[in-house]
């Protein structure tokens, strides 16, 4: 039910279904789509058409103020129908088959295993993950894979688990000294207050938003026939998932890019958290409870846990109080020099890049202003020799400065 696009043949208005754009967005989302726009990007006003490009606001699930689910607009309403069951906390371990005809299915509650008989139809309808599990514990799939696991080949289908496409994401995090984000602090506890009063009252305020509120998808290469990019504007509580481990922030990579068994995953992840200097007793806690120092190792270790060649350091320790910071360093610098790492550092603090780099830019503007070795570098500014012809970036890619964080 989308009253907002009315006229639209790839929307409906008469469904159960709620969906919206976010009354009030965070401010921020005006930044982000101006610096959008700024660097030459087409608006999108619906990213439900067939051929989606370009920045702007995205609509949620949420409808005066309540957010809207699957189950509280088809399933709640259906409770009390007489032909329906719901069962929770329940496994589907796989489906039965009498020959090549699907019978029932058998699930697992706790410790025991029960089979269920179908009548008429079973639907399977696991995720893009699961249903594919079901099918393979079924016996339906590879055959020459089925038997070399021991699972009796029902039919032999080659592509079921196959071909998955993933979009894997990376999160840019930016620390603010204000609360006009949406993050948490103690600085911004007197605004979580009169919020949550707001949502409990009016149906409101950030609380009555899924927080992700504008979004773009743009081409990586102007030559692609389409987008491949898609960049996401959130406010997260930090780029560590609060609701994620240790051992499951760090070996994410691992799973994405299809590294290690995942029998081995702790054992990875054990050995990364001892490189960064972290107890791997630790792994099965989360992010808040760790401090600001810890949590930039752990950032680290996730970064470091895929053995990459180059990495992108974007302020890794503007948050850190000094003596902090030079355990990061040492420990950024220590990692280099063992896997022979590239970094590129963007810092604002003299002492840092001078600590860390060897070759340093200066940028005034979005113009790289200065070039040099960093023991040339000191407090004080230093007129190094102008660029080699070409050094420039090329004059259809403009860089901006960075927006004040209260704007």
């Amino acid at each position: 039910h989308n009253p907002e696009y009315q006229d639209s043949p790839y929307h409906n208005t008469d469904g159960p279904m709620g969906v919206s754009f976010i009354p009030k967005p965070n401010r921020l989302c005006k930044d982000f789509n101006s610096a959008m726009s700024d660097l030459g990007f087409q608006q999108c006003h619906d990213f439900n058409v067939a051929y989606p490009e370009g920045y702007g606001y995205r609509q949620g699930t949420i409808f005066n103020g309540k957010r809207v689910s699957t189950a509280s607009a088809y399933l709640r309403p259906a409770m009390q129908r007489n032909n329906l069951t719901v069962m929770t906390e329940t496994l589907t371990r796989r489906v039965l088959f009498n020959g090549k005809q699907v019978t029932g299915v058998e699930v697992s509650q706790g410790n025991e295993i029960s089979q269920y008989q179908a009548v008429k139809e079973i639907i399977v309808s696991g995720g893009a993950y699961h249903s594919p599990h079901i099918l393979l514990n079924s016996g339906v799939g590879d055959a020459k894979h089925l038997n070399e696991v021991g699972v009796p080949v029902i039919h032999d289908l080659p592509g079921v688990g196959r071909n998955l496409h993933d979009h894997p994401a990376s999160f840019v995090a930016m620390d603010m000294s204000d609360s006009t984000s949406y993050a948490l602090s103690w600085k911004a506890l007197p605004r979580d207050i009169i919020q949550f009063l707001q949502y409990c009252f009016f149906r409101s305020g950030p609380m009555a938003s899924n927080l992700f509120e504008t979004n773009a998808y743009i081409r990586s290469l102007p030559n692609l026939d389409r987008p491949d990019m898609q960049i996401v504007f959130q406010d997260p509580f930090g780029s560590l998932s609060p609701r994620m481990s240790v051992m499951e922030i760090i070996s994410e990579g691992l799973e994405i890019h299809g590294r290690a068994n995942r029998s081995h995953h702790r054992e990875a992840v054990a050995s990364m958290l001892r490189e960064v200097g972290l107890d791997p007793d630790t792994m099965d806690r989360y992010p808040h409870e760790f401090s600001g120092g810890q949590r930039q190792r752990i950032a680290i270790a996730r970064a470091m846990i895929l053995n990459p060649k180059f990495v992108v350091l974007d302020e890794p320790t503007s948050a850190l109080d000094r003596t902090v910071q030079v355990q990061i360093v040492n420990l950024l610098r220590d990692l280099q020099q063992k896997y022979q790492l590239g970094y590129l550092f963007i810092s604002h603090d003299l002492k840092v890049v001078r600590a860390l780099s060897h070759r340093v830019l200066v940028m005034k503007d979005g113009d790289i202003v200065e070039h040099g070795m960093a023991h040339q570098k000191s407090a004080r500014k230093v007129q190094f020799p102008p660029l080699p012809p070409g050094a420039s970036p090329p004059r259809d890619l403009r860089f901006f400065a960075r927006r004040p964080s209260h704007a």
